[in-house]
């Protein structure tokens, strides 16, 4: 997939991934992408607030108590609660003879009045104020019910009313609100706000962040952050629906435009993630893909990951895309027309079944699983699916009792970069595969020979032990060891040509290049069994 730089010698091991086929994860954890839901705002909430009566007190008169000193005409001293002084006059020495006032007209829950009160600002110091007040009686809200819900409304959208503000905690199926909390913006309302049946003054609506990968605590966050009716809350509960176990990032892009597809997919940067599930499922969507992924696989890098989407279209249709894509990285899961379910939701059952799978066992059929996907009453029929898995789409079935199944999985990538028939990276379980493969021997050989710093000699050399040298001899004694384990594991296969053919050798000055002919485990597809009878 990519050649190993022969300048700039990075500390470590590198593993390039390459294959060969009949020419005819990283943590695993998951990222649902989706586009930016545009939220309409909701209409026809009420509420019901009743009130209570606060003490307030407002600035009624400030006079002179101390004069001070130092002090200039024009000079400005703030009264804490009151207002603001100006000096108009002063004596010899700076003190303050007459001045001007600028009194509050907000009332509030303190009494300011008080002598001998000192203020800030002004030129001079030891200037204080007698200052006396109106004692009135205030208003706040005390309390908030819906009485409407409306309808259309999201969690987090937020009101409001006079003296408080309204926030969404809860909405019912119709986007109804059914709970809310409320906060008291001012303790001091000239009058009261209680009555019944009072529509709020402003609606906010909520939207979510755009282009941020954000941990998927639960579904209330996500709902809060994106609205509940949201595309990236709707995979979210789907996915969830199916597999409760694997951590779950969730990001939006600006639309389904390769351009911000590719501008999200860039704000993911150098995460660490196994599997991307997503709606996007346009040929450049794909490319977009490709481009992105083929750098995350790229020398050096190494993260890693795959893309798994769904489209819903006729079998002709879906054979004609089929031919407009061509990559190893993605997996289009074809979907008849006429289920209630969107690709939205479909992506997201597939993801369910098809991440725990590749994260419990890469080499594990993806096939023959139940998806938490609604019916079309029309699935395809055996020779359709059969033409779909033929154009580069994996296929699904649906049984006569309803329940819908990820029949056989497979990439999109059909020929080789000459155009010529290619299988090589046919089935989606072959990336997940060979990169656990990869990161497995680059752990152990990281582990043993870069945890400990080694140094390098010749196999001819005479080595000492205990004196931290490794030799090609003793690296590839280590590939063998890490593929036999590997062959334990049921991962790979073929322990003795291993063994036979894998090649250590000193390339340049610290260098050292390995070629591991690596067989990875088949998938078992089929059994046939050819009955031959007879009767006596």
């Amino acid at each position: 997939m990519a050649n190993i730089p022969s300048s700039f010698t990075i500390p470590g091991t590198f593993v390039t991934i390459q294959g060969t086929g009949n020419v005819t994860t990283s943590g695993n954890n998951v990222i649902l992408m989706a586009k930016s839901t545009s939220l309409t705002q909701g209409y026809g909430v009420t509420f019901d607030i009743t009130s209570e009566i606060n003490a307030t007190y407002t600035p009624k008169a400030v006079t002179l108590n101390s004069a001070g000193t130092g002090y200039a005409v024009n000079d400005t001293i703030i009264l804490n609660n009151t207002g603001t002084i100006t000096v108009t006059k002063v004596d010899a020495s700076g003190g303050i003879s007459t001045f001007t006032s600028d009194l509050s007209t907000n009332p509030v829950l303190s009494d300011m009045a008080g002598t001998g009160i000192t203020g800030s600002g002004g030129t001079g110091s030891g200037a204080s104020f007698d200052i006396t007040s109106n004692t009135l009686d205030s208003y706040k809200v005390s309390g908030v019910n819906v009485n409407n819900g409306g309808t259309g409304y999201h969690v987090g959208d937020s009101f409001t009313i006079n003296g408080a503000t309204v926030t969404v905690t809860a909405i019912g199926s119709a986007g109804n609100v059914s709970a809310i909390n409320f906060v008291v913006t001012t303790q001091a309302l000239d009058s009261d706000p209680a009555g019944t049946s009072i529509s709020p003054s402003a609606t906010s609506t909520i939207s979510g962040p755009v282009n941020t990968l954000t941990y998927a605590e639960s579904q209330t966050d996500i709902d809060q952050l994106f609205g509940s009716s949201s595309d990236i809350s709707r995979m979210y509960a789907r996915y969830r629906a199916v597999d409760i176990v694997l951590p779950v990032y969730v990001i939006v892009s600006e639309s389904d435009s390769s351009t911000d597809i590719t501008t999200c997919l860039n704000a993911i940067a150098e995460a660490s993630f196994s599997f991307i599930f997503s709606p996007f499922n346009s040929s450049d969507a794909i490319k977009a893909f490709e481009n992105f992924f083929s750098v995350r696989y790229g020398y050096a890098s190494e993260l890693y990951g795959i893309h798994v989407t769904s489209k819903t279209d006729t079998v002709s249709n879906l054979i004609s895309y089929g031919s407009t894509v061509n990559s190893e990285y993605t997996t289009v899961v074809g979907f008849p027309v006429g289920s209630v379910d969107d690709d939205v939701v479909k992506a997201a059952a597939v993801g369910g079944v098809i991440a725990p799978s590749l994260a419990s066992d890469p080499s594990l059929p993806i096939q023959l699983m139940e998806l938490d996907v609604a019916a079309s009453g029309a699935g395809f029929a055996i020779p359709d699916r059969l033409a779909l898995f033929n154009a580069g789409i994996a296929t699904t079935k649906e049984d006569s009792a309803g329940n819908v199944y990820l029949e056989r999985s497979r990439t999109t990538y059909q020929t080789n970069a000459d155009g010529v028939s290619d299988d090589t990276y046919q089935d989606t379980e072959t990336l997940p595969q060979v990169t656990l493969v990869a990161e497995t021997f680059r752990t152990g050989v990281n582990t043993k020979y870069f945890t400990n710093r080694m140094k390098l000699a010749q196999d001819s050399d005479n080595v000492i032990a205990g004196l931290n040298i490794a030799t090609p001899s003793a690296i590839k004694a280590t590939l063998i060891s890490l593929y036999d384990n590997m062959v334990n594991d049921g991962l790979v296969t073929d322990a003795d040509t291993f063994s036979k053919s894998v090649t250590v050798t000193i390339k340049t000055r610290g260098v050292v290049e390995v070629y591991a002919p690596v067989t990875l485990i088949n998938q078992l597809r089929a059994i046939d069994i050819n009955i031959n009878f007879s009767k006596n």
